[in-house]
């Protein structure tokens, strides 16, 4: 009979935990900046002036304000144009877009638009390096993202880290989360995330409810977290990314990616806001929402309450969660009106 009680009381906790979020969690702004069809979203922020910076599939970069969409930064080779758009974070004041491994553009905010500032350049290595996200904290620079490090052809090994650090000046200083791999793969195509908190930095891949905890002193790292994974977590398949695996097999590859990025819990945002360590993960489940934010205590990384939302994660500042409406344009059908929902914790419903 105390197991009962006891276990009644747990499951009272958790669901009272859930609902507080549900409850307090209030729409205060939504905006209706005008109609532009754009792809996917690539990389996301929000800016001093709480404006989402936002990067999209085939259509560029975009400032997005609560009456107007901005495009900047354009397609070219020009000083103030983008050939790639590989990872988009704060730098200051200003924000930085990697363009490349070795170059990072700095823009700062001119006239309500943004316009180049200066180039940043890094001493990249001699193999290829697929950055995925990237944050400059702390007088360095930290990219997430698989880098080929060294090749064994005889053996038929791949050598690869995840977390690149280089010194301000762009030197290199250490590569971080190592793997070898046997035989052909596509995990360059896999989401990695890196995040600060205090005297850390956070590591954390699309697949994996795990944080990497890389200690700013030595830079090394000093433990490997597995974060709770809640009950409607659908994980993906080992074999996913991975031509042994039978998935997607005599498909179009481009219709599988999609297929794995959808059809499975992956994470698909990573901040730190306040005290807490804020992932946004798919349920894949008809029963619930199209997406849970994770909300876990940056210090101890558990689970302290879990929103649900139909809407895609784009940033947050001050107190307040920016989103795309209705999911990811280019891949949730809902998302098809270009509206940002701003929220807020125990704040009465506005609209703009």
């Amino acid at each position: 009979m105390r197991h009962i009680k006891a276990f009644r009381f747990i499951l009272i906790f958790i669901v009272s935990i859930t609902l507080w979020g549900e409850e307090n969690f209030k729409l205060i702004e939504k905006w209706d900046p005008g109609d532009e069809v754009v792809g996917r979203v690539g990389e996301s922020i929000v800016d001093a002036d709480g404006h989402v910076v936002c990067t999209f599939y085939k259509s560029g970069s975009r400032l997005i304000t609560p009456n107007k969409i901005i495009k900047f930064a354009p397609y070219g080779q020009g000083p103030g144009d983008l050939t790639d758009m590989r990872a988009l974070f704060h730098f200051g004041g200003d924000i930085a877009i990697v363009e490349r491994p070795e170059k990072i553009k700095i823009f700062t905010k001119k006239d309500s638009t943004y316009v180049w500032k200066k180039t940043v350049w890094l001493k990249r290595g001699k193999f290829v390096h697929v950055v995925q996200d990237a944050i400059y904290y702390k007088n360095k620079w930290f990219l997430a993202g698989l880098e080929f490090v060294d090749f064994d052809n005889k053996k038929n090994l791949q050598y690869a880290s995840f977390l690149k650090i280089y010194e301000k000046n762009g030197q290199p200083i250490e590569n971080l989360i190592k793997k070898t791999f046997d035989g052909p793969h596509r995990f360059h195509e896999m989401n990695y995330y890196v995040a600060a908190y205090k005297d850390q930095v956070l590591f954390l891949v699309e697949n994996e409810m795990k944080v990497h905890v890389v200690g700013l002193k030595d830079l090394s790292i000093k433990k490997e977290v597995n974060l709770e994974t809640p009950g409607f977590y659908k994980k993906k398949p080992d074999e996913f990314y991975s031509p042994k695996g039978k998935t997607g097999a005599g498909k179009n590859y481009l219709s599988v990616l999609e297929h794995w990025k959808t059809s499975y819990s992956r994470i698909n945002k990573v901040i730190v806001e306040d005290s807490f360590l804020l992932l946004q993960v798919r349920t894949c489940s008809e029963k619930l929402k199209r997406f849970a934010l994770l909300f876990y205590n940056a210090g101890n990384f558990k689970l302290e309450k879990t929103i649900y939302t139909d809407d895609l994660l784009l940033g947050v500042k001050e107190g307040k969660y920016y989103f795309f409406a209705g999911g990811d344009p280019g891949r949730d059908e809902e998302a098809e009106d270009f509206i940002i929902n701003v929220y807020s914790f125990g704040e009465k419903s506005e609209k703009k």
